[in-house]
């Protein structure tokens, strides 16, 4: 019995951590990406992970990265998100070494319309997908 749980354990933890980046859209500065959003059992919260993956290195504070790795929360039926943890890499992709985290959730804050947020939210709530994204069109 105990040998069942651990291979389902493993499972679980070999798929989350699988779980590739989906190009959402891109610019001439950089690409978003995001994975698979895990929805509350009410349905009326999604977390989602989204990458800012940069084409040259930023510093801020002193830290050097080109990429950014962000976990929201984003309230489905009151169009609002707040962000829940960030980390930034010193590679793209969110490889390299973590520069810098911060993993205090902040406030909530109401969701700019046709803003990038805008279009994660709707990702992370079921209400689009890439192919009928902004990006799909040339828009972002």
């Amino acid at each position: 019995m105990l040998r069942l749980f651990l291979m389902a354990s493993l499972v679980v933890v070999s798929n989350s951590a699988m779980a590739k980046w989906i190009e959402m859209g891109k610019n001439e500065g950089y690409a978003v990406y995001a994975k698979p959003p895990v929805i509350s059992k009410d349905g009326k919260t999604s977390k989602m992970w989204s990458l800012i993956d940069l084409n040259a290195a930023e510093t801020t504070k002193g830290h050097t990265y080109l990429s950014i790795a962000e976990q929201y929360e984003y309230d489905c039926a009151e169009e609002k998100t707040k962000l829940v943890a960030f980390s930034w890499y010193s590679k793209n992709m969110a490889e390299g070494d973590v520069v810098f985290k911060d993993t205090q959730p902040k406030q909530w804050e109401k969701i700019s319309p046709k803003s990038a947020r805008e279009f994660l939210w709707k990702t992370a709530c079921k209400k689009m997908t890439p192919a009928n994204s902004p990006a799909a069109s040339g828009a972002m």
